[in-house]
């Protein structure tokens, strides 16, 4: 019987029988089961009211909140089905998850703890309260955790995943690795699994096995990171005959774009005429540069079917980039030499090093998932600002100029400090940064910028750190100019044991250290740390 026959034999059923929930409810599961949530959602919260006293209707409704992606509803919900079934290990969870989803670390501990106590032997709630604990950066723990629930259930996916990601976490990415194969084994094209897998190669530097398995991003929600949805799959790569255009599509961060925009120039080889869509906010920046043919909005080409397409972060794959070669050094981008000369006419000199600060990335990705934490308080920079000899810029645009007010050491930043903030696009940050005799900045768009101009660029990175940093080391092949400064990583000979947390002080003790130095250096090149 197809969903349409099913749906009208149910809406009979009402008619003859409006006051019976039963039929609301096989009419609502039928629509919930192809994934029709908008039109699921009002019959389970007929059938909610019909029946008062079922939590049941409330947790269909739960499931279809959360589809819609309305987390704080679907909360309350959940909550209220507690009331009616206070041992309702289901709704504990999902407020677990939700406070989870929402960056509510602790709270999502808390309550999916409540609900494994009801049903222990649950792999599922395993999994949920492991990933908690594994946000907490109790990678020990929630190793311990997710091995009771693999024991439970060997087969588990989401059991495997979640394993690999706190072994990854907790400095042993060979045995992360390990996971995965088990995992993979299971489900050998399961598309999460592959990126996983692939964004761990990337880190320990396996290039040449890590960007094959980093292409299934595209057919993961990830592909709904680039900034235009062309119908019809990529330029699948040589060998074909030079194409007449390929066009490069921006995805995921501006920093992603930012970093792969280099690799623009060489396919230059592959088609006669290379265009490349990125955000707005780069266009001018880019096509100053020269990087492709046309630098293109994705609003320019909503109308306008792209031909032969390329996601931007698959360039590096099919140009066969390598840890040990980038193919394409900074720096690649420049700034406008008018705009130089304004700037440094307006932030002025006084013998005192310039020191650019920027501390925040995009305020999203510190909700939940692995980019979580790279960003630190302004306030946590404040050991700098006791030492002599520097003045400071905030490079901070957007979320995140608020804390300068409140910060302690305000009055070290330059007089024009207003006039910064209202830097009009990236064209000025680059000449603001180009005025800088150091870039200071935690795992942001403008610490790419930064490494692309070629400026001195001092990177605070999380013990988390992306793929692109790699696992340890000051140095980084894709900026020669940037230094990294790494929070404390747990020992890799110590998976299980749950790390020190090291607030970002410590690191923040390493880069004062390393300026004491600079100011006391006759050297013009920047030392290490």
């Amino acid at each position: 019987m197809t969903l349409e026959e099913r749906c009208w034999a149910w809406l009979q059923a009402i008619a003859a029988a409006p006051d019976d929930p039963a039929p609301l409810r096989g009419l609502a599961l039928a629509l919930q089961e192809e994934r029709e949530w908008e039109q699921a959602l009002p019959l389970w919260q007929q059938a909610a009211a019909l029946e008062p006293s079922d939590p049941a209707p409330l947790l269909r409704q739960i499931q279809c909140l959360e589809a819609l992606e309305q987390p704080a509803q679907a909360r309350a919900l959940a909550e209220r089905a507690l009331q009616l079934e206070p041992r309702e290990a289901w709704s504990m969870n999902r407020i677990g998850v939700l406070h989870w989803q929402a960056g509510r670390m602790e709270a999502a501990e808390a309550w999916i703890r409540r609900a494994q106590r009801l049903e222990p032997a649950n792999p599922e709630l395993l999994a949920n309260l492991g990933a908690a604990l594994e946000s907490l950066e109790r990678y020990g723990e929630a190793i311990a955790v997710l091995r009771q629930a693999e024991a439970l259930h060997p087969q588990r996916l989401a059991t495997l995943r979640n394993l690999a990601i706190s072994q990854s976490h907790g400095g042993d990415p060979q045995t992360a690795l390990q996971t995965l194969e088990r995992a993979m084994a299971l489900e050998p094209q399961e598309p999460e699994l592959r990126l996983l897998r692939g964004l761990l190669l990337l880190q320990l530097g396996d290039y040449a096995r890590g960007w094959p398995e980093h292409e299934a991003r595209l057919q993961t929600a990830r592909r709904h990171d680039l900034l235009l949805q062309p119908a019809g799959d990529p330029w699948p790569g040589p060998p074909v005959p030079p194409l007449p255009s390929l066009m490069l599509i921006g995805e995921q961060g501006l920093g992603d774009m930012i970093q792969f925009a280099r690799y623009a120039p060489l396919l230059r080889r592959f088609a006669e005429r290379i265009e490349l869509c990125v955000h707005p906010k780069l266009r001018a920046l880019f096509e100053a540069a020269e990087l492709a043919d046309a630098i293109r909005s994705p609003d320019e080409l909503q109308s306008e079917p792209p031909g032969a397409w390329l996601p931007l972060l698959s360039v590096a794959g099919l140009l066969g980039v390598r840890a040990d070669a980038v193919l394409a050094e900074a720096p690649y981008l420049r700034s406008d030499p008018q705009r130089v000369a304004a700037w440094r006419q307006r932030l002025g000199q006084d013998g005192r090093l310039l020191v650019g600060l920027n501390w925040q990335g995009n305020p999203q990705t510190e909700v939940c998932g692995h980019l979580r934490g790279r960003s630190l308080p302004l306030r946590a920079l404040a050991p700098l600002a006791e030492l002599e000899g520097l003045r400071f810029v905030a490079l901070q645009q957007g979320a995140g100029q608020e804390q300068r007010a409140g910060c302690g050491f305000a009055d070290r930043f330059v007089v024009c400090q207003q006039e910064v903030d209202a830097a009009p696009d990236f064209r000025d940050s680059a000449a603001i940064l180009r005025c800088c005799d150091l870039v200071i900045s935690s795992d942001t768009a403008l610490a790419h910028l930064a490494g692309a101009l070629g400026c001195p660029t001092w990177l605070l990175l999380h013990r988390r750190p992306d793929w692109r940093w790699g696992r340890r080391g000051p140095r980084t092949p894709w900026y020669p100019t940037m230094t990294l400064f790494r929070q404390g990583a747990v020992e890799p000979a110590q998976p299980e044991a749950a790390p020190h947390r090291e607030p970002w002080e410590e690191v923040v003790a390493q880069v004062r250290q390393a300026l004491i130095r600079r100011l006391h250096s006759t050297e013009a090149q920047l030392p290490m740390p």
